[in-house]
Order: structure tokens, then C-alpha cells, then sequence
């Protein structure tokens, strides 16, 4: 439920406050209020100003805005909530300074303010009052509006600017995390405070904050009173510059951290010394071209930096201060290499020659253009990641072999020599044409036989194995490079993949049961390599179609860049089978039931296949089931252990055989074909046999029909009732010239109600003309 905050103000405040808000008002109307502009963080709401994690010890801001924060009395880390990482943890004159209330979009502006937070005590903060410390600034007493506490008061959430206030009526625990939002609509001058992603208290009528300095985590209220802190833990500060909704708000509390943005910053640092800042065009225009911001930090200001501050840029770049013989352009890069250095972790480009001075304005050799264009690029490709552009100019010109660079400390302590090639070597030669550092340049536009003369003035002796030799300096030295050329190193290159490329192997089909796929396979192949690039002649990463049957096959691709690195991707263990396994079936069945119900039937089909094996033959009906009266047919499916099937049928037909007795009582059965009488025939009847439901009026031998409806009768005494039925044998269509003696099988037929059909047979004796049709012994039937 959302509660109307309540408004905390005296007479004097509100007088204050309309005062105040009047002053401000004629204020910005004559002079306005510029708010810088932001860029925000990819992922999450829109309007990101600032966002400190803590997850790096540290005030970082991980927004990608630059708004860093500088920790204050060496506050400790804690386990945030479950999924936030690292929380600060608060206590007094422990706490993190942030930029001022207008770089952060809070002065004179909406703004959303999120965070985690968990208190270990709602008193002794510090000042007068019981305001727990989240966000707050130390702006000028003195007037409304002026003083930013975003706090818990007295243990429940709270916002103001001083004199214009709301607060909740949600008491917090201690030792137990919250997530509150505070918000602020400058349009309508609504206050919101929002609890576990739920708005709690809302307010309107407040004029905007106009206070200016610091901005504070864990500090507050210096506006009226001695600063007041926070006891406990802070984590996931979010700051927005505009009024989130409480969706939005609810968002933040149910995700982790948004990933920072791709890319540092979109920016590149570049020392500017006096020596260096007016040739640094060439260089500067390159990183613009490739879709980068340029900064520029004097001495003092690059000295102060910290190595989280270079990490925030794409790139650190030294050019050429336009040919100078000694190192005090970079003196102050020099001094602080271990800093800027450990930032480095994406492409670098080490240069030992003056590319700056090949691009003066008006010069006769404007070729450093051409090569800081192609470096540009490569140093900036490693996305995430802080590359490096240090330019050696002319600084070691006419140095002895094994020259140090402690500039190059950066990289590699000591790992580095340079020595001034002997006269001025006018013959650059590019080793790895293909290299992305390298595109568009060839021999021509770095050698003596163009416009670039003195192609190099620092030849490298030594340098790390994980640097990568671009050009060469010819007849200057013996180093034998990869194409069999013979000199100095003098362009060196570091990406990602200047050790072997990066492949990796897809396989392509249509996967069936237990690994194995059941269609032609095809395995393609990706390789990347963001130092020298992929040599696509020399690599082999077309596709391999697998297309027959068989288990283990495997199938190679080899990824080379352009440095000669190779490495091979091997997809192995794939498993082929796309045909079906064969089915036998049995062959079709008859059998013979007395039971109206029908017959247990067996069989057994099987099933085999050359390549996975067999997994199951099944049957539908099943063996062993009841199979009805008539004709039925048998699916039977046999499946591999890939899936694949294979159908075939037989038919099992169940004929319903009852049991008959002709003239029951007789022992031969004999039948008098001359005569005009009828003869007794009795259907059986049995456990599974209920003869009241035959239909009598379908029963017949040859034709013949009973002469009654028949009767109900035990005829041999089995305790079950049987059928008997009368009919005519002049009907049967036996031969009346058959011979005495002569025994021949009857078959009768019928139905029962249901139509279900029957048949019965039994033999009976032909007598002569006047033999007695009487039989012998037993019970004759009524």
C-alpha cells in the first residue's frame, strides 16, 4: 500500500523554504543551470549517472560516466547481499567522497537514488540526530534546499534537501538488508520513498536541492549540523538523473549489479606536456577517427592518477613531441610507469620512430599520418580493455647498444634495449604485412625510398618474447626475422593473440537418441586472433562434411595468423548412424479359441542393426495379449540406439470353435438320411461359454435351420448349461446313394447376438435305409 509521507518542516523552515525556492527560481531563469551531459550504462534503466559497487574495495564508478569516488578513513569490506558482491561497511569518518551534487545530476534535477543497506545501530551517528548516513553532500548552510540527506531517520527511511522533508512510517530492523529508493520529480515536486521495490511515501510541493560541493556515501547533514554517518553496511549506490518508476526501482532490488559498459570509457588519455601537447594532432585524430574520445592530462594531472583511473580509458597514448633527443616529454609517464602500466591489459603499439614529426603541417613527409591511422585501430580493438600507444621519437638518438627504456618498465621491467641504428637508417621494412596495426602500409610509405626519411631512430636489442616484431630496420643489425629478413626490430606489436589464435569447432547435424546423430554431420570452424589477425590462406577452416555411417569420427581445423602462431581445433568422438535397423516379423497366425473373448497369442519378432545395435523391438498388440475373434494386425517397430525405427506387420485371425455334440447320447452318432424326423444337436456350453446369448435362428449344418427355438438342457452333466437345437437332415445335403457306414464330419455355424460368428463339428455314422437311428447307451436328449 502507498502512504502519503509526511511533511517535516517548522514555520521557519517553510519560510525558508519558499524563499528559498522564489530565489532560486529568478536565478535560473537569468542564468540558468547547465547539467553536464552522461552517458549510461548498457543494460538496466535508462539515465545511469553513477553506480558504486564495491566490489573492487574501492569507490570506483562502474556506470562508465568517470563519476569515481575517493574512500574516506579507510572504511573495510563485507559480503553484501546474496548476488551484490563486496558492501562497504559504514562507520563514523568512515565513509566514500563523491563528485560534486552536479556532475552526479542531483542539483536543481529529478534524480533516483538506490541502495542496499543494513544498519548495526540507529544511534550514535554523529551530530544531533538519528540519521543514518546513505547519500548526502556538505553544501552552504544558511538556506532552504541546500542540504541533501537521503537517510533512515530513527530507523526508517527519510529524504529532504533541508527544511523540505518526507519521511515513512516503516521501522527497519537492525542487522537485516534493505533495499530503499529515494526519488525526486522536479516537475511536480513530488517526493517518493521506496522500500524492497514497493513505494512506501510520496509528497509533492518540494522545491528542487540547490545545494553544491561534495557529494557523500555514509556522510550527510553538514548543512545544519556536524556530519552524521552511518553504522553498518552500504552496497549497490545507484544514482539516476531522472524519476524511475516503481518498476524499475523493484528491478534494481531483483538483479545483480548491470555489467559495466563495453570499452573503459570511449575515451583515450594522452599525456600533454609542453613538449608533446602541440604534436600530438596526428596521433589524437587517429583514436578520433576510430570512434574515441581524446583527453588530455598535464604532468601533474597524469601523476596524480591512480591505476583504476587509466583503466577507465580505452587506451593510453604517448606520441611523438616532435622529434626530440631526450626524455623529459614522458618524464612524468616515466615516473609513474607501475601505475598506467598495470592498467594496460588490451593492445599495445611501441613505435621507434617520430610519427608526429613525418606530420608536420606544411612537412614534405606527412606519412606518420597513414601509420598512426592503421595503429589507431588495433590498439582500441581489445573491447573492455586499456591498450597502449608509446611513441620512442628520437629520444635515444644516437645512443650505444642496450640502451634502457624505463619508460617501457610499464610493460616489462628491464625487458626492453634500445640502440640508435648507426647513421640514420632510411630502410623500414614491414615484416607482417597482414598485421591490423600494419593495413594499408607497405615498404614504400615507412622506408627511405618514399617520404618518411629516417625511417628509424630507436632499433630494439632486446625486447619481451610476448611482443611481436612488425618492422624491421634493415642492414642495421643480425636479427633474422620470420620472412628471412635481416636487421633491427623497430616497430613492436602486443595484442591478445600474439601467442596462437583462438579455435574453436562447431558441429552441425541432426542429433538422435544416446549421442548419436542420425543425418550428415558438418563441422565448421571460428577463429579469431585480434593481435596479427587470421592468415586465411594458410589456415585451414573450411567446413568437413561427415557423411557416412560409423561411431568415433572426428574431423580438424588449423586456425595461423599472420605472426606464423597456429593452433588446431579437433572435433572427435562423433557417432553417424542415419539408417533404420532391419525388422522380422513372424509369419501370420491362425488359431482357434473356444472363449468368445479370444486367444492368447505369442510371437516373437526381432530386430538388428549393423552400426549403433539394436535398443528395442516392440509390438502393438504385445505378445501374450488377448487377441479378439477375427483378424487383427500386429506393428512391430524396432528402434536402434540412435533413434532411428523401422516397421512390419503380420496378422493373428482368432476363430471362435465351439464344442458340438450330434445326437447327444450316441456313441457313433448315426444318421438315418431317409427318414423324416429331426436330429438333436447340442452346443456345449462352459466356464467361458454363456449359450443363452447364441442366436438359435442363425444356427445351421449345410443350410439346415432348426425346426424350434431350441432349449436350455445340461446334456452331459457338467453342471453347465448347454443348447440343444433339432434339425432336419434331409437339409444337410448329403448324398442320400451315401453307403451305411460311411462317417463324415459336420461343421455347423451360427452367430451370438452380437453377430459374433461360431462353428462347431463333429462326425456322425451314415446308417442303411432301415437301420434304427437310435444310438446306444448315455442320456438322449428331451
Amino acid at each position: 500500500m502507498t502512504n502519503v509521507g509526511y511533511l517535516v518542516s517548522s514555520p521557519k523552515f517553510l519560510i525558508l523554504a519558499i524563499a528559498g525556492a522564489l530565489l532560486v527560481a529568478l536565478v535560473l531563469v537569468i542564468n540558468g543551470f547547465a547539467n553536464p551531459g552522461q552517458t549510461f550504462a548498457a543494460g538496466g534503466p535508462a539515465g545511469l549517472v553513477a553506480h558504486y559497487t564495491f566490489d573492487g574495495q574501492d569507490g570506483t564508478d562502474s556506470s562508465g560516466n568517470g563519476n569515481h569516488g575517493t574512500l574516506a578513513g579507510s572504511p573495510t569490506f563485507a559480503a553484501g547481499p546474496s548476488g551484490f558482491g563486496d558492501a562497504m561497511v559504514a562507520d563514523l569518518g568512515k565513509y566514500v567522497v563523491l563528485p560534486d551534487t552536479t556532475a552526479l545530476s542531483l542539483r536543481d534535477h529529478d534524480f533516483t537514488v538506490t541502495a542496499w543497506v543494513n544498519a548495526s545501530a540507529f544511534s550514535g551517528l554523529g551530530g544531533y540526530g538519528g540519521d543514518w548516513a546513505v547519500l548526502g553532500n556538505r553544501g552552504p548552510g544558511g538556506g532552504g534546499s541546500t542540504g541533501l540527506h537521503l537517510v533512515m531517520r530513527d530507523g526508517r527511511p527519510y529524504m529532504g534537501f533541508f527544511g523540505n522533508d518526507l519521511g515513512s512510517d516503516n521501522n527497519l530492523s537492525l542487522n537485516t538488508w534493505y533495499h530503499i529508493g529515494w526519488r525526486y520529480t522536479k516537475a511536480t515536486g513530488e517526493m517518493t520513498l521506496f522500500l524492497d521495490g514497493n513505494q512506501i511515501a510520496s509528497g509533492g510541493g518540494h522545491a528542487p536541492f540547490i545545494g553544491i560541493g561534495d557529494t557523500f556515501i555514509g556522510r550527510c547533514c553538514e548543512t545544519w549540523d556536524s556530519p552524521r554517518y552511518a553504522k553498518g553496511l552500504i552496497d549497490d549506490v545507484q544514482i539516476y538523473d531522472r524519476p524511475l518508476t516503481e518498476g524499475e526501482v523493484a528491478s534494481l532490488m531483483n538483479a545483480a549489479p548491470p555489467e559495466p559498459p563495453e570499452g573503459p570509457s570511449g575515451q583515450v588519455v594522452i599525456l600533454s606536456s609542453a613538449d608533446i601537447g602541440p604534436y600530438a594532432g596526428s596521433v589524437a585524430s587517429s583514436f578520433e577517427a576510430a570512434g574515441k574520445t581524446v583527453v588530455y592530462k598535464t604532468p601533474s594531472e597524469w601523476a596524480a592518477m591512480t591505476t583504476a583511473d587509466f583503466a577507465s580509458y580505452d587506451a593510453i597514448a604517448l606520441p611523438d613531441p616532435n622529434c626530440t633527443f631526450n626524455t623529459g616529454p614522458i618524464a612524468a609517464a616515466i615516473a609513474n610507469a607501475s601505475v598506467w602500466g598495470a592498467a594496460v591489459d588490451g593492445n599495445i603499439i611501441i613505435f621507434g620512430a617520430d610519427e608526429q614529426f613525418n606530420h608536420r603541417a606544411g612537412a614534405p613527409n606527412p606519412e606518420g599520418q597513414p601509420f598512426s591511422d592503421s595503429m589507431a585501430p588495433f590498439v582500441v580493438a581489445d573491447v573492455g580493455k586499456t591498450g597502449a600507444f608509446v611513441s620512442l621519437s628520437c629520444y635515444y638518438h644516437g645512443k650505444g647498444t642496450g640502451t634502457a627504456i624505463p619508460v617501457l618498465d610499464a610493460f616489462s621491467v628491464g625487458g626492453f634495449t634500445v640502440a640508435h641504428p648507426p647513421g640514420c637508417s632510411n630502410n623500414g621494412h614491414i615484416v607482417e604485412t597482414d598485421h591490423p596495426a600494419m593495413n594499408d602500409l607497405t615498404d614504400k610509405v615507412m622506408n627511405s625510398g618514399a617520404l618518411w626519411t629516417c625511417s628509424a631512430h630507436n632499433a630494439f636489442n632486446t625486447w619481451p618474447s610476448d611482443f611481436q616484431v612488425l618492422a624491421n630496420a634493415l642492414g642495421v643489425g643480425s636479427y633474422v626475422e620470420s620472412d628471412g629478413s635481416i636487421g633491427l626490430p623497430y616497430i613492436l606489436a602486443r595484442g591478445a593473440s600474439s601467442g596462437p589464435p583462438v579455435i574453436t569447432s562447431t558441429v552441425t547435424g541432426t542429433l538422435g537418441d544416446n549421442g548419436w546423430y542420425v543425418s550428415p554431420v558438418t563441422v565448421s570452424y571460428t577463429a579469431s586472433d585480434t593481435g596479427s589477425g587470421i592468415d586465411e590462406d594458410a589456415s585451414d577452416l573450411g567446413d568437413d562434411d561427415l557423411l557416412s555411417d560409423g561411431d568415433g569420427q572426428s574431423a580438424s581445423g588449423t586456425a595461423v595468423d599472420n605472426a606464423g602462431n597456429s593452433a588446431t581445433a579437433t572435433a572427435s568422438d562423433i557417432d553417424i548412424d542415419q539408417t533404420d535397423p532391419d525388422v522380422t516379423v513372424p509369419a501370420d497366425q491362425v488359431v482357434s479359441s473356444g472363449d468368445p473373448a479370444g486367444a492368447v497369442v505369442n510371437f516373437s519378432p526381432t530386430g538388428s542393426d549393423a552400426t549403433s545395435g539394436i535398443a528395442s523391438v516392440t509390438s502393438n498388440p504385445a505378445s501374450g495379449s488377448v487377441f479378439p475373434v477375427g483378424t487383427t494386425t500386429v506393428t512391430h517397430t524396432a528402434t536402434d540406439n540412435a533413434g532411428n525405427t523401422s516397421e512390419g506387420t503380420h496378422t493373428v485371425t482368432v476363430s471362435l470353435v465351439l464344442d458340438i455334440d450330434i445326437k447327444p447320447g450316441s456313441d457313433v452318432n448315426p444318421l438315418n438320411l431317409n427318414g423324416n424326423g429331426v436330429v438333436p444337436v447340442a452346443i456345449l456350453g462352459s466356464d467361458v461359454l454363456d449359450v443363452t446369448t447364441i442366436n438359435v435362428s442363425t444356427v445351421s449344418i449345410n443350410g439346415s435351420t432348426p425346426a424350434h427355438n431350441g432349449h436350455i438342457e445340461d446334456v452331459n452333466d457338467d453342471g453347465v448349461a448347454d443348447l440343444v437345437v433339432h434339425l432336419t437332415p434331409s437339409d444337410f445335403g448329403i448324398d442320400t446313394a451315401t453307403p451305411g457306414g460311411t462317417v463324415l464330419t459336420l461343421t455347423l455355424t451360427g452367430e451370438f447376438n452380437d453377430e459374433t460368428a461360431f462353428s462347431g463339428q463333429d462326425d456322425v455314422r451314415i446308417n442303411g435305409n432301415n437301420e434304427n437311428s437310435k444310438g446306444k447307451g448315455g442320456k438322449g436328449p428331451k
